[in-house]
């Protein structure tokens, strides 16, 4: 070493001070580098491969390299891209074999065998990915690939139909220490079974599929359990359960399925192989078997959550298959097992009994209604029969089924506290009396009678009471029972004394207070009685006692001038004898008397309304006695007082039908017409003023009443009897003037309104011929008189309009010429009237008829052939000819437009106005201008 050498490497030895250093300011700026391609890379590595020197790092660059060749491979594959033969992984998989020989002992080699395995499963090369996988799992045993390797090997093996080789893959995965495959693996291992007819191993390796994929799940989840499960999971579970529920099918239902899990061990969710099984079932319409498994589950595990639920769907599933003589006897085995004397009814929080109420009460009710309906059956059938034989088996039967209703009715009443319950409280006393059980029924009747004495059977059960003491007493009259039965009654009468049967209870009671002569007492007993007897008795011991009171206590009444009491009592006395009977006549001739009486009374204070009633009471109740004809015409007479004129027309018409011949039928008609008008009965009102007009048609009387009713039906709403009513007036009566002018105007609306335009103005003619030949005109005369004339000018304007000019002109033109005067004229007519309000829809249309005649001449075909400069001069000539009529318009609409300052604007004037300032604009088209003042 020189001692330059030396001297510069002892300077570089020396240590640096901050003042020494030159510190230079650095600019950072952002640079933005190109994306680089996966090709780039693997390029990139390649390069640098042969300048590494470096065995590890090589062998590490080297993977990374195999690994980029990979992902090249993928995303050729994914694009689509052109390869030979498509060996897309090919290089890739010569990499990681070179790999695998240059460093056999690599630890990264797990990877690496996994990748081959994948580019060759990838490119198609099953058989060779197989192999690399078992190599994998000889040399790395706890790779993280292991599972999964076994899973691929399965898959492999499964697909080639080698599914001893696949099960056993699988089993490798399914009991690996990893937890990703566990579940398909499990899955797919029951399959391999499954193929290889193995099939309770296959049903092992399903439920080991369901215990993995529903182990996290509420099976009691109110939308179904698997509505917790991805997609995926859902559809393997399902498809789990269908195949179970298929083998176990084949192996015996549901006892196969109890067989296989108390030795598999039992599992939450089991009952959805039951429910997967049954459901397969009835998809089959093999109802009774799916019943069978439903069952199968309740009775195996009573308790379970869905046990009740599966006992319910086994009886619905006897309905759906139409199995009658299996579904009372399944609901008789639900009723006994989860009913309230059933094992499991106390055990169960309140929650859990409400989710079984509804059926219980359906079950309990069918089953009580069954044995109920069959009893009767079987009792009808005894009274039928004559066999002793036949009848000693008929009675015990139908007992039984008395006795087996009255257990459920029981049931029911014990399980429920509701309506229905104290209904059944009948039924049950209904079913002991029938079996014959007398002390049991006259309890539950007189338990259900009084403590619910508002139901609509309580009075049935309370009197059924009273004969079932009969029945008991009849066996056993002890003092006791005789003393219950008198309790008994009393109550009855006392809590129904409205039912009718309390009669025959009270009856002794009355009689023994009248024989003893205590008449007070025997007359509030007979008023009690009296008061319960029902309408229409047809007991005759009860309706002699009833009439001989009733008899006593109304004549006394009359007497006391007590009429309303007095009247109720002959009422009732008249319901219980026939209209035939000798005293009928003299009945109603008293009861007839009593309501006049009332009428009298009534009019003493003026109250219309009360007499009025008592007199409909006499036509209606008593209409054949002496005092009727009073009381109708009485009635009529206060009825229009009163305003009621609905009632008054029947009234009057039925007494004029009646009593023709009476003093006071002449007054009938004249009542009758001022009802109707009251009324608003516009029709039977014109009917009537019609027949008085055909009775005196040369009358003023007549003509008035044929003018009136024509407009009595137009107001009823009968239009043509209106129009023809009046037609015949118009037609009969030129006088007087007035209703002459009137009756022709309103035939034509007639007629307008009905779209009859000829038949209007054959009318409107009428106006204007009355008008035109009156003596004296009105002005009414005059207004209708222009009214008609403005239509017959429109119609001429109408006419005029519709002619066009056209080719020879001097002929078109001459047709247009006399439409024009025809229409001219016509409004004229209308002018003359004088009636402003027409004039100025008539001078109007006046001055539009020339200004359309000028347009129209502009408006006409021109001749052929005429030069320019012929054409221009016919043009001219149009003009000429023209302008005069355009000038009359004008001057029309400005005399027309002159009437506003006379008072006189309507929308003809205005109108007018309108049209002038087309034609003259500078004159009638010009702004108003505002000058704004400053204050």
């Amino acid at each position: 070493m020189t001692s330059e050498e030396s001297a510069e490497i002892a300077e570089q030895a020396k240590p640096q001070r901050l003042k020494d250093l030159t510190l230079a300011p650095v600019r950072i700026e952002r640079e933005v580098l190109p994306p680089t391609s996966l090709r780039q890379v693997r390029d990139q590595y390649r390069e640098l491969l042969s300048q590494v020197k470096n065995k590890d790092i090589l062998a590490d660059m080297t993977y990374r390299a195999a690994d980029l060749e990979m992902l090249l491979a993928e995303q050729a594959q994914e694009q689509g891209e052109s390869v030979p033969s498509a060996n897309y992984y090919q290089t890739a998989i010569d990499e990681y074999r070179q790999l695998l020989a240059n460093y056999p002992l690599a630890p990264d080699n797990e990877q690496v065998l996994y990748q081959l395995s994948r580019a060759y499963d990838l490119q198609g090369q099953g058989q060779q990915a197989i192999a690399t996988l078992e190599q994998l799992q000889q040399r790395f045993s706890n790779s993280r690939y292991v599972q999964e390797s076994d899973f691929r090997i399965g898959e492999h093996y499964y697909a080639q139909g080698d599914y001893r080789q696949a099960s056993d893959a699988y089993q490798r995965a399914l009991h690996s220490k990893q937890h990703d495959y566990r579940a398909i693996a499990a899955y797919m291992l029951g399959w391999s079974e499954l193929k290889r007819q193995s099939y309770q191993t296959s049903l092992q390796a399903f439920s080991q599929m369901l215990d993995i994929s529903l182990a996290r799940i509420n099976l009691n989840d109110i939308n179904g359990p698997l509505a917790q499960l991805g997609k995926g999971s859902k559809k393997q579970v399902q498809d789990t359960l269908r195949v179970m529920a298929l083998l176990f099918s084949y192996q015996g239902s549901g006892e196969a399925i109890i067989d296989f899990y108390s030795e598999y061990g039992a599992r939450d969710y089991v009952y959805l192989v039951f429910d997967e099984l049954a459901q397969q079932y009835l998809d089959d319409s093999r109802f009774k078997d799916s019943a069978d498994t439903y069952l199968s589950f309740a009775t195996w595990q009573p308790q379970h959550d869905k046990a009740p639920e599966f006992y319910i769907k086994h009886i619905d599933a006897y309905v759906l298959g139409d199995f009658p003589t299996l579904v009372l006897p399944a609901k008789q085995g639900f009723v006994e097992t989860y009913g309230v004397n059933g094992a499991f009814y106390s055990k169960w929080q309140a929650t859990r009994r409400q989710q079984v109420h509804h059926y219980l009460q359906t079950y309990l009710t069918e089953l009580a209604q069954s044995e109920h309906s069959l009893a009767q059956t079987l009792a009808q059938q005894l009274s039928d029969t004559t066999r002793p034989d036949m009848t000693k088996r008929i009675s015990k039967q139908s007992q039984q089924a008395f006795l087996n209703a009255s257990r459920w009715y029981q049931e029911y009443i014990d399980t429920f506290d509701d309506d229905t319950a104290v209904q059944m409280r009948f039924y049950l006393a209904e079913a002991l009396r029938d079996a014959g059980r007398h002390k049991m029924a006259i309890a539950a009747y007189e338990r259900f009678a009084y403590q619910y004495s508002e139901h609509a059977d309580a009075a049935d059960a309370a009197f059924n009471a009273l004969l079932t003491y009969a029945s008991l007493i009849d066996k056993n009259p002890s003092a006791d029972w005789l003393q219950k039965r008198q309790l008994s009654r009393e109550a009855f009468v006392k809590t129904f004394d409205q039912d009718p049967r309390a009669l025959d209870v009270a009856e002794v009671m009355m009689q023994s207070r009248f024989d003893e002569q205590d008449y007070h007492a025997a007359s509030h007993w007979a008023q009690w009685l009296l008061a319960q007897f029902s309408d229409g008795e047809d007991d005759p011991a009860h309706a002699l006692k009833e009439r001989g009171a009733q008899l006593v206590l109304s004549h006394s009444q009359f007497a006391l001038e007590q009429y309303v009491q007095a009247e109720v009592g002959y009422r009732t006395l008249l319901a219980s004898i026939s209209a035939d009977d000798e005293e009928s006549r003299a009945l109603r001739e008293r009861l007839a008397a009593t309501m006049f009486k009332q009428t009298e009374q009534a009019l003493v204070t003026e109250d219309f309304t009360s007499a009025i009633a008592h007199l409909q009471r006499i036509l209606t109740d008593t209409p054949d006695t002496l005092v009727r004809t009073a009381a109708q015409f009485d009635l009529s007479t206060y009825l229009l007082r009163v305003g009621n004129y609905a009632e008054a027309i029947i009234q009057l018409s039925d007494f004029a039908q009646r009593f023709p011949e009476h003093e006071s039928a002449g007054d009938i008609p004249g009542k009758l017409l001022f009802a109707y008008e009251q009324s608003g009965r516009w029709l039977p009102a014109a009917n009537m003023l019609l027949q008085r007009w055909q009775q005196q048609p040369d009358s003023d009387t007549g003509r008035e009443a044929l003018y009136l009713a024509a407009e009595y039906f137009q107001r009823g709403g009968e239009t043509d009897k209106a129009r023809l009513t009046l037609r015949d007036y118009a037609h009969s009566y030129p006088q007087p003037f007035d209703l002459a002018v009137e009756a022709r105007f309103r035939m034509s609306e007639f007629y307008r309104h009905s779209g009859e335009d000829s038949k209007r103005r054959f009318w409107l003619q009428k106006l204007i011929d009355i008008d035109k030949q009156a003596a004296q005109r009105t002005q009414r005369s005059r207004y209708l008189a222009a009214m008609s004339a403005l239509v017959f000018a429109d119609d001429a304007r109408h006419k005029f309009d519709t002619i066009t000019l056209s080719l020879p002109l001097e002929r078109s033109l001459s047709k247009k010429r006399s439409a024009m005067q025809t229409a001219l004229a016509r409004y004229q007519q209308v002018v003359d009237y004088g009636i402003a309000e027409f004039s100025s829809a008539a001078t109007f249309q006046l001055g539009e008829i020339y200004r359309r005649l000028a347009t129209d001449l502009m408006d006409s075909s021109r001749p052929q052939g005429l030069s320019a400069l012929e054409l221009s001069q016919y043009d001219m000539l149009l003009e000429e000819q023209a302008f005069p009529f355009e000038e009359q318009a004008i001057d029309l609409h400005e005399l027309n437009a002159q009437r506003s300052w006379q008072g006189l604007y309507d929308q003809w004037v205005q109108h007018s106005l309108d049209t002038l300032a087309q034609l003259v604009p500078a004159r009638y088209q010009k702004s108003e201008i505002y000058e704004e003042l400053s204050l």
